[in-house]
């Protein structure tokens, strides 16, 4: 398998998640010939603008932009060809850069998962508000979340919503979401307080070892700067990246 197959898989499964979400939620999503974009009115996550085909897109989400009628935040992935310069004059500036990882999931060491650190739970009814405000605190800074969002989605054979428990105290998220085989882990986060303990590590793993039992070969994450070291340390690889943009 290429470079350029696990780099698809990473851009299709988001891609294709932002999808799904529009299906299965109250966001409201928009494919046209330039663009698609996700927009939900309720939760600062997952409004953004994504598979943005070239810079004429460019122009018209700028344009977009100045009218509110689009979300705030554009996703360019590192394939897209995309004047980093036409974005500049268009007052879009870099906010973040993701990485796009891969792990063969069959050759993952899962050893770690005998030390127990966590209880894990798969959520489908309960505690989504506990799981929620973790999210909320660790990954946007506080944002509101919608969490009726994750409670549709949990419905789904396509989803598994993980919490981690150490000593009997929430600390630790997770989400998959399983496209074309291809399983994605999103929303990987642990609470302030209990970070450095290896509890994200922990349940990383656990999603990556259900994906193993269930017999997918390939899993993927987008990974933040700082969490880059800890995904690479389970065996990720990274392949791409997306760059995440904001207009002043």
């Amino acid at each position: 398998m290429s470079n350029s197959d696990f780099s698809d898989y990473i851009k299709e499964n988001l891609f294709n998640f932002y999808n799904f979400l529009g299906e299965k939620t109250s966001s409201s999503v928009i494919n046209t010939n330039f663009y698609s974009s996700i927009i939900n009115h309720d939760s600062f996550w997952p409004n953004m603008v994504f598979n943005i085909k070239n810079n004429t897109a460019v122009e018209i989400i700028s344009q977009q932009k100045n009218k509110q009628n689009i979300p705030p935040f554009l996703l360019i992935h590192s394939s897209d060809q995309i004047d980093y310069n036409l974005l500049e004059k268009k007052n879009f500036r870099i906010l973040a850069q993701w990485k796009g990882m891969a792990i063969n999931i069959y050759n993952t060491d899962f050893s770690f998962l005998e030390t127990n650190k966590l209880k894990v739970l798969k959520l489908k009814k309960e505690n989504f508000n506990i799981w929620t405000k973790i999210v909320e605190k660790e990954l946007f800074n506080g944002k509101k979340l919608d969490e009726n969002l994750f409670k549709k989605i949990s419905a789904s054979d396509k989803i598994i919503i993980y919490l981690g428990y150490a000593n009997n105290k929430p600390v630790a998220t997770c989400l998959t979401y399983i496209d074309n085989d291809i399983p994605g882990y999103y929303m990987i986060s642990t609470r302030k307080e209990y970070q450095n303990h290896g509890f994200g590590s922990y349940i990383t793993l656990n999603a990556v070892y259900d994906s193993y039992k269930t017999g997918y070969k390939t899993g993927i994450l987008q990974a933040t700067k700082d969490a880059y070291n800890m995904y690479a340390r389970l065996g990720f690889k990274n392949f791409d990246y997306f760059n995440i943009f904001w207009k002043l």
